[in-house]
């Protein structure tokens, strides 16, 4: 997808800068947004519902 919009260069620049700053794997305060995650199986109809 990046190739044929030519973005690779740009993006790869970002996924570079984020990997060696330092400050991306300091500590930092919890968040206090709520959180969740739905892990369904593919036969599972039911959650499609309330999607």
């Amino acid at each position: 997808m990046y190739w044929f919009t030519g973005t690779a260069g740009s993006s790869a620049h970002l996924y570079h800068e984020t990997a060696h700053d330092p400050s991306t794997w300091a500590p930092r305060e919890r968040g206090t947004v709520p959180t969740a995650v739905a892990v369904a199986l593919p036969s599972d109809v039911a959650i499609r519902r309330f999607a």
